[in-house]
């Protein structure tokens, strides 16, 4: 059976990033349905996952990582931002992080230090804030 299966997907687009935000997106707008009857949210969902199947089984691979990448390309400040996040919340267990009041600029300062004086490495600004 496994071997069927890789045969027939053999040639095919398969999934990818877009694909799994459309079918995860599709799980989600059919939860929502079963918890509030909204028959929109069922006919948007499955309209998601018949886009997420016809682009799995697609033969133009070409054009389906095109969209991929046009994707990635849109979606990809969200990334950051999130990955920034996830770096900030981690680094508060052992850092405080200060802004600059000149420019801005984000210091990380190890906790524990007491009193110090910070210097701005962007503007160069000195300023006292508690560690």
């Amino acid at each position: 059976m496994r071997d069927r299966m890789i045969q027939f997907m053999r040639g095919r687009y398969g999934y990818d990033e877009l694909g799994r935000v459309t079918m995860w997106s599709s799980l989600i707008l059919f939860v929502i349905y079963a918890l509030t009857g909204v028959r929109l949210l069922a006919l948007i969902a499955i309209i998601l996952l018949a886009l997420t199947d016809f682009r799995l089984l697609s033969r133009n691979i070409a054009r389906r990582s095109e969209e991929n990448r046009v994707f990635l390309k849109n979606t990809a400040f969200i990334t950051r931002r999130s990955a920034r996040l996830k770096q900030d919340v981690k680094n508060r267990r052992h850092y405080h992080i200060y802004r600059c009041p000149n420019c801005k600029q984000k210091i990380r300062i190890p906790k524990g230090k007491g009193r110090i004086e910070i210097t701005c490495p962007r503007c160069h600004i000195e300023f006292i804030k508690k560690s």
